[in-house]
């Protein structure tokens, strides 16, 4: 019973086509990787609001701060 005028959709996502492109996303991730070789690389590229619950990731590599193996990295676009 609402007017199709006034509804508007917001997508929980956004393609990376607009920040980036894939050659530039296959260097970052290159660069990321031969930077950190030796380590296990827990990776958030995305979008970063409420329903991403950021604070389980933030949490968790507080848990493992102290493993110098494991490292986090979060990709803002």
């Amino acid at each position: 019973g609402i007017e199709e005028s006034k509804i508007c959709v917001i997508n929980n996502w956004m393609p990376s086509e607009t920040y980036l492109n894939g050659r530039e996303n296959l260097k970052l991730s290159n660069s990321i990787t031969e930077k950190f070789r030796d380590k296990f690389i827990v990776m958030y590229a995305g979008n970063i609001g409420p329903f991403q619950n950021v604070g389980t990731i933030i949490a968790t590599a507080d848990i493992l701060k102290s493993n110098d193996k494991i490292i986090f990295v979060i990709v803002i676009a």
